[in-house]
């Protein structure tokens, strides 16, 4: 790989999927010779690069973009001799295609969500889009709805984002010890506590389990990631502390050995509401060879392979959860043939693939 310096900006200062399938990566691209740099507000996502990232800038004037950072971004990116920007969302487009015309550098925009398709978001993507060399969408769904507020289907390149499989099973095998945590049969649930990740929708279908007599523990690994969203935990903690949830669905609240408490579980629920591009606890999942309960929804289908890799249920469908759970739980030569065809199929989440579909956006 030629010498390239490329500086990453980011939105938010907290580091959730979007930012750790970007981690890993250019960890990848590092080890060829690609030069990045990060831009961010102040906070958890400079902290997480910088063990990759060449040099950092700072700025809390992201989104909207305040004058002086656009100035800032400009004069870091002709000093740093950064070769080319990238907007890893929505939110850091604007300030990105502002320094790219400014300082006569190529830009690409990644998305990581699917927005609804409402007027205001076809005016700002279709406008927008048109400030970048190159679209990435990190799934099929996620170009279509691109597509949909009317970005050129010609610019859009599909990278679907992996994982380091090897690593990631050495860490379920010899990172944090989890024995004992997760009393079998165990549904574990790993996500942002947040409506539209559907954590109630769980709840619901454990009462419906519950009170059909079939016996299982339910786990929820995760916090907020943002103030709005105390509310909705608060309504998750009452609804687990009186019957019949009561000491059957436990909250672990953030966790560092997500690794570790996947291999625990025997099923995993992925539950969002609304449409979710290419969630990454489901790809960790099944290469950990776990069923994955998960919502018919967004980029999931394009992960699991329902009946064979998984099982997929109707979106905020709470019986149809219990019903796809209820047969995982009484039938474990099912529950063990998914979790092996899961394993067979995890070639095709490895991060190398998605390193190079990133390097392949920059260079042209």
């Amino acid at each position: 790989m030629e010498r390239m310096r490329v500086l990453f900006a980011f939105h938010t200062r907290r580091a959730s999927g979007a930012e750790i399938v970007m981690k890993r990566a250019l960890a990848v691209l590092v080890r060829r010779g690609l030069e990045p740099y990060v831009c961010a507000p102040h906070g958890e996502v400079i902290d997480v690069f910088s063990d990759v990232a060449r040099g950092s800038l700072a700025a809390d004037g992201i989104y909207p973009p305040r004058p002086g950072d656009v100035v800032r971004l400009v004069k870091f990116t002709r000093g740093r001799g950064i070769d080319v920007l990238w907007a890893n969302s929505p939110k850091a487009a604007p300030i990105v295609a502002l320094a790219a015309r400014f300082s006569g550098r190529p830009s690409v925009w990644a998305v990581h969500d699917i927005v609804k398709p409402s007027a205001k978001n076809r005016l700002f993507f279709r406008t927008m889009s048109t400030a970048f060399a190159q679209v990435v969408a990190v799934s099929e769904a996620t170009r279509r709805r691109l597509v949909e507020l009317g970005v050129s289907g010609k610019k859009i390149v599909v990278a679907r984002p992996g994982i380091d499989v090897d690593g990631w099973r050495a860490l379920a095998r010899n990172g944090h010890r989890t024995d004992g945590l997760l009393e079998r049969p165990a549904v574990l649930m790993v996500g942002a506590i947040t409506r539209w990740k559907g954590q109630h929708i769980l709840l619901d279908a454990a009462r419906a389990l519950l009170g059909r007599g079939l016996h299982a523990n339910f786990y929820l690994a995760g916090d907020i990631i943002d103030d709005s969203d105390i509310a909705y935990r608060g309504e998750i903690l009452e609804a687990i502390s009186s019957p019949p949830l009561r000491d059957r669905v436990h909250y672990l609240g953030k966790r560092d050995d997500i690794p570790g408490l996947i291999a625990a579980a025997d099923i995993v629920v992925h539950a969002s509401c609304e449409p979710d591009p290419f969630p990454t606890v489901i790809t960790e999942s099944l290469v950990l060879g776990k069923p994955v309960v998960a919502s018919r929804i967004g980029g999931v289908p394009e992960q699991i392979e329902d009946g064979k890799t998984g099982l997929l249920f109707e979106p905020n469908d709470a019986m149809d959860l219990a019903l796809k759970l209820s047969r995982l739980l009484v039938d474990g030569e099912f529950r063990a043939d998914l979790g092996r065809r899961a394993i067979e199929s995890s070639d095709r989440f490895r991060i190398e693939p998605f390193a190079e579909s990133v390097f392949g956006a920059i260079r042209d």
